[in-house]
């Protein structure tokens, strides 16, 4: 990740290097995931089931009861309102990805560097607002 970071702004991306930044953002993404549902999970008195209902929830933030379980005061509105945005910014690298493959370009490849910065720098937020909260399910 920080070798494409700091590669220099006017040379394309290798597919090789886009494919690596992918899969790390991915592999992120599902390893941190698991962390911000366990500190979920200790905050919480409710049945099992409902748990799973609440983390299906709180993992894919495009759905709309996300936003509400944010807004309610249940879980801090910042942690769901970055959930939402760093699932927009992983579905959108992933036909940026294929184009890049396909045809790349400095633009474009200036375009997936800052994609990916971004996502790393929310996923990190995300799970230390998380962390840090003191919200009650």
């Amino acid at each position: 990740m920080v070798l494409l970071l700091n590669a220099c702004n006017l040379e394309v991306l290798t597919n090789g290097a886009v494919i690596t930044g992918f899969c790390a953002i991915w592999l992120l993404h599902i390893i941190l995931l698991p962390f911000v549902l366990v500190q979920i999970k200790k905050r919480s008195k409710r049945a099992r089931s409902t748990l799973k209902e609440e983390y299906a929830y709180f993992r894919h933030g495009v759905i709309y009861k996300s936003f509400l379980i944010g807004l309610n005061g249940k879980i801090p509105k910042t942690a769901t309102v970055f959930s939402f945005v760093l699932n927009i910014s992983l579905l959108i690298l992933l036909p940026l990805t294929i184009w890049h493959l396909i045809a790349p370009h400095i633009i474009l490849s200036n375009i997936i560097r800052i994609i990916y910065a971004y996502c790393w720098i929310l996923m990190v937020v995300r799970v230390s607002i998380v962390a840090n909260s003191k919200f009650k399910l």
